[in-house]
């Protein structure tokens, strides 16, 4: 929206002029509309003697008031002493198009999996992979707590919450969707042991607060043509929810054990062990160090035992110059082949 107004008088003795100009433009791009109102006046007056105090005034203007798509417009011609209109254009409605909802996804909402997301607030212990967004790593349940966010506001949730708190007055304006035309659910779904937890479930385990934003009311709006003088946010909107347990976990106790578990006789075993041959160490190791650290069957072995360990290979970084950084030659053996 953009506009102005410029207004000039001039007055000497009995005779005055004046001039008035503005504009008004609003334009809007989902959907496409512009409204534009351009005006003009001028005037001219005399004042004189004459049988009494006698005044003439000459006055013309146009008003010009131009919509579209597709282009359309009136022109109010005026003089002192007659007005008339001028209509051109394809005569299209003053109103804007409502678009339809693949239009609106795609220029104003993200990715899909983007549009409602989850994530770890407090209690995140280790998270081996950071680009599986549906991993949500290793949590201590101590201090445990999951976060959701909805890029679109939500009016209802499968879970009790004070409704009363919750602002649903709420549509989609550039499509002509009222609030009580839109339906917008948030759905929390949680397993335990393989089994989906029921409403009532739920409620004994978990407590949920729920998180209130102010959205815009240009993209969240009732109306294809929002009041111009209006509120611009739309306050109170639900748009996730803060998932808590409702107790912590009990705190582990050590068990009595049976004396009698503890007692043992000695069993002799023959032959339980034997001595191995182990080849003789070289003393000459740096040059198989930087000849083998990076070898791949050597690699291959270092990330499956580090993947056994749940550590990520990648925050271990080994070059061929490693064995330059020893401060002599270490005897080396492979253990395995």
């Amino acid at each position: 929206m953009a506009g102005g107004h410029l207004q000039a008088t001039w007055n000497s003795g009995p005779l005055s002029a004046w001039f008035n100009a503005g504009a008004d433009f609003l334009m809007s791009w989902k959907p496409y509309h512009y409204d534009i109102s351009i005006y003009i006046d001028m005037g001219v007056s005399y004042t004189f003697q004459f049988f009494g105090t006698q005044h003439i005034t000459v006055q013309l203007g146009a008003d010009l008031h131009i919509w579209g798509p597709e282009f359309t417009g009136i022109a109010h011609i005026h003089l002192w002493i007659i007005s008339f209109d001028v209509s051109f254009g394809s005569s299209a409605s003053q109103a804007p198009t409502a678009i339809d909802w693949n239009e609106f996804k795609t220029s104003f909402l993200p990715a899909a999996d983007a549009i409602c997301t989850i994530a770890v607030k407090e209690g995140l212990v280790r998270k081996v992979n950071q680009d599986d967004k549906t991993d949500l790593g290793n949590i201590n349940p101590k201090d445990f707590c999951l976060v959701t966010n909805s890029v679109i506001p939500i009016k209802t949730c499968n879970v009790n919450l004070n409704t009363q708190e919750i602002n649903t007055q709420f549509g989609i304006g550039s499509m002509a969707v009222t609030a009580s035309e839109l339906i917008s659910e948030l759905t929390i779904t949680i397993n335990k042991n393989g089994t989906t937890l029921n409403s009532t479930e739920f409620d004994e385990d978990f407590a949920c607060i729920p998180l209130f934003k102010k959205v815009p009311i240009a993209l969240w709006g009732e109306s294809l043509t929002p009041s111009l003088n209006g509120n611009q946010f739309i306050e109170n909107t639900l748009s996730g929810l803060e998932i808590k347990p409702k107790k912590q976990p009990d705190t582990g106790a050590t068990k009595a054990i049976n004396r009698s578990e503890l007692q043992f006789s000695t069993t002799p075993i023959n032959n339980a062990y034997h001595w191995q041959t182990i080849g003789t160490f070289q003393e000459e190791t740096t040059k198989d160090i930087r000849n083998t650290i990076v070898d791949n069957a050597v690699n291959n072995t270092r990330d499956n035992l580090l993947k056994a360990l749940n550590l990520n290979s990648e925050e271990i970084d080994l070059n061929s110059t490693i064995a330059d950084d020893l401060l002599g030659s270490p005897k080396i053996e492979f253990l395995a082949n």
